[in-house]
């Protein structure tokens, strides 16, 4: 499936389609793409919805955690996308779900300093870490420009990558193979996603 998104269309479809996928694993070795060199500060959150009612302090299911896991993904993949239209690539960023069901986006871009894409994204898992300890959200996701390879065949293609987590706990790694066109249109590709270890949110039983 390939879906041609134009800067303002919509991406619901797409991380409805994630829940299609469920158990479908994606067999590919991951390495930063060279155009994602990117700076990133972790600043005051700034909102992008409004509070969502889906949010809940009563206990949590599976379907609960998935549904507030494609409400961060619904709010947030625009972001990504609107930047490859613009510049073909994004920089790093992290994003997550008040407990009233905002989404907020945690980490902001400093246009002066460029330190490597790694150095950026384990800032940026550090930072994810410390928040979700103070328990700020109730769910996470982290944005990276990324090439994949596959294993069988040694291709590299470019894609958004991005590691969801919610406190159920529940843990996703997401990859959105992408196409760039000649006039700048986003060609977003069937996504592919594997069930990964929480390391984020630490349940007590």
């Amino acid at each position: 499936m390939i879906q041609k998104v134009e800067k303002t269309s919509s991406h619901k479809w797409l991380s409805r389609f994630c829940a299609l996928l469920l158990g479908c694993g994606l067999s590919v070795s991951f390495c930063l793409a060279d155009e994602s060199e990117a700076v990133e500060k972790v600043a005051a959150p700034v909102p992008l919805n409004k509070p969502s009612t889906i949010a809940t302090e009563q206990p949590l299911t599976l379907a609960k955690a998935r549904e507030e896991l494609q409400l961060l993904l619904d709010e947030t993949l625009p972001l990504a996308t609107d930047e490859l239209h613009k510049r073909a690539t994004f920089y790093p960023f992290l994003a997550g779900v008040t407990h009233s069901g905002k989404v907020e986006l945690v980490g902001i871009p400093e246009k002066n300093e460029r330190p490597k894409p790694r150095t950026a994204i384990k800032a940026l898992r550090k930072a994810a870490k410390q928040l979700a300890k103070k328990k700020r959200y109730r769910a996470m996701a982290l944005y990276v420009d990324f090439v994949a390879e596959r294993k069988d065949t040694a291709i590299k293609q470019p894609g958004i990558r991005v590691e969801l987590e919610h406190r159920f706990p529940d843990a996703l790694s997401v990859f959105i193979p992408y196409f760039i066109h000649s006039d700048n249109r986003i060609s977003l590709m069937t996504p592919q996603f594997m069930p990964v270890k929480p390391h984020l949110f630490v349940v007590k039983k």
